[in-house]
């Protein structure tokens, strides 16, 4: 098929899909739309373009610049966690049992790929037309917003701005780092890269609470430090670097770093049984101050707690609190908490599925600077 003809037609096809939504959406409900229906039509769409032929890849070219799109993933998962010890942490609102998680990685597994290999196809048909490769960008950074919050968002000034700063923009500078990539390798990296950062966000429990313009600018800084650093060696490799010097960029170097790193953001995430959290008022004063950090212990059998016990539960927002009294009823544990510093008990009784953990121990004094800046910010 000419090259031409086959990206009209691959775009007109994404666009009538996109304009669609609303009515998919109401025929078949939101559900069967995002479980059947939008894998299905990027399957079909990935089928009509395999059938293109593709630029060859060199080995070195995919692997460094996979290298790179992973590196960068994982920085930014790193800063991102690590900014919820400064902004606090909200728990995720995925849901987290067998049958939301095998769902969730089934969509991810099946629509990233085949709108990255999609991506390619058009960015490679179009590789000498700027233009074609903008609207491109453009036309894939609509294809990762969700198109009922999109229009939600604009019914007044305020929500518009914050969603054009804090998505809309984030995701278009987001796309034309990917649109870059498939350009110079193919739709590997960017998949690996995607994939890496959806599968993060829904199998953590918990995620940080951020606001809209520290979301926009973490993003914004990332992207555009991997641009820079890819479009630097792509420049080197276009000088004709030698095959020792690229040997020595071997993936096999970074796998202990790739490891630790990872081990890192699942403890911060809250994977294993401790996770660390950083305490941002007195309340609990002397026992700990703001700015220390606790180290929480998952706790499954809240028969075990007992008066006295430092917990850590869901209350609006993630609070540390001691056990002053504990009621139960119908073989349900209900728990009455205070702060040390507070005058009087809290006005409303923790239920045993809202507690996360029991407080192990504290480190003095290392989170302070997560206090300031969040202060700062505020």
């Amino acid at each position: 098929m000419n090259k031409r003809i086959g990206t009209i037609c691959v775009i007109t096809i994404i666009v009538l899909f996109l304009v669609f939504y609303n009515i998919l959406n109401s025929i078949f409900g939101n559900n069967i739309y995002l479980a059947v229906i939008c894998p299905l039509f990027w399957l079909l769409l990935f089928l009509f373009c395999y059938i293109s032929p593709s630029r060859v890849i060199t080995k070195h070219e995919r692997i460094d610049i996979t290298q790179t799109m992973i590196i960068s993933a994982i920085s930014y998962i790193i800063l991102y966690f690590l900014l919820g010890l400064i902004f606090g942490f909200q728990y995720s609102p995925y849901k987290h049992d067998i049958i939301s998680i095998g769902l969730n990685i089934w969509l991810l597994c099946i629509t990233i790929p085949m709108e990255e290999y999609v991506r390619s196809y058009l960015v490679k048909n179009n590789s000498n037309n700027s233009f074609v490769l903008f609207l491109i960008t453009i036309l894939f950074t609509f294809v990762m917003l969700n198109f009922g919050i999109l229009q939600s968002s604009y019914n007044n000034f305020i929500s518009g701005f914050k969603y054009t700063s804090s998505q809309l923009f984030t995701t278009l500078i987001s796309n034309f780092l990917l649109s870059y990539v498939v350009l110079k390798t193919d739709s590997i990296p960017n998949t690996i890269y995607r994939l890496l950062l959806q599968l993060v966000l829904i199998l953590t429990p918990i995620m940080p609470n951020l606001d809209w313009y520290i979301s926009a600018v973490i993003n914004l800084v990332v992207v555009t430090i991997t641009y820079i650093y890819i479009k630097n060696w792509c420049l080197n490799k276009e000088k004709e670097l030698s095959i020792r010097d690229l040997r020595k960029n071997s993936s096999k170097r970074y796998i202990p770093f790739y490891i630790s790193i990872i081990l890192f953001i699942l403890f911060v995430a809250g994977i294993f049984s401790y996770q660390p959290i950083t305490i941002m008022s007195n309340s609990m004063f002397p026992e700990f101050k703001k700015g220390d950090v606790l180290i929480v212990k998952k706790i499954k059998d809240k028969s075990s707690l007992n008066i006295g016990d430092i917990i850590e539960f869901k209350h609006d927002k993630i609070i540390t609190h001691r056990i002053v009294n504990i009621y139960s009823n119908d073989r349900k544990y209900y728990f009455k908490t205070k702060g040390d510093n507070n005058l009087e008990d809290d006005n409303y009784i923790v239920k045993e599925e809202d507690i996360v953990g029991k407080v192990e121990f504290v480190i003095p004094g290392i989170g302070y600077p997560s206090v300031m800046m969040k202060e700062l910010f505020e």
